[in-house]
């Protein structure tokens, strides 16, 4: 019973199962090579292939962060702070002369949470010198406290 790996599939043959169904880019490997491999995946490794199709077991790439959809006002206000923006954003609330304007925008800012595509975020945001990018990063930075 022999062991074999092809790069096109991904995937570990054996021999005595697959016989001849085996894909043309199949090399053999060796019973231990086969069981690291194994335990390499169990502890978290992707299993690929070399340049020479042969398995190798790789780091898996970190995936992006997810932007969450809306935060807590507190998650929000702690990572203004960590950047040196609450006090910005609260003065820009308190500057607005207009006081049914305020009024909303002081209801909007007590709100329990606030959503990634609220239009008040977003003017907030513009306002502060915020890309989307940035505020993005922010929504995540406030998604971890």
């Amino acid at each position: 019973m022999a062991l074999f790996f092809a790069s096109s599939s991904g995937g570990f043959y054996d021999d005595a199962i697959h016989g001849e169904h085996m894909p043309a880019d199949a090399v053999e490997i060796t019973r231990a090579r086969y069981e690291s491999l194994l335990s390499e995946q169990a502890a978290g490794k992707l299993i690929t292939a070399d340049a020479a199709g042969h398995p190798i077991a790789t780091v898996r790439p970190a995936l992006a962060p997810q932007v969450p959809s809306q935060v807590s006002q507190r998650q929000a206000h702690l990572a203004l702070l960590e950047v040196g923006l609450l006090d910005d954003a609260e003065a820009l609330i308190a500057g607005i002369s207009d006081p049914i304007e305020r009024r909303r925008a002081e209801i909007e800012w007590k709100a329990p949470t606030y959503e990634r595509g609220s239009p008040f975020l977003q003017q907030l945001a513009a306002q502060l010198g915020l890309t989307p990018g940035r505020l993005d990063e922010l929504f995540i930075q406030a998604g971890q406290l």
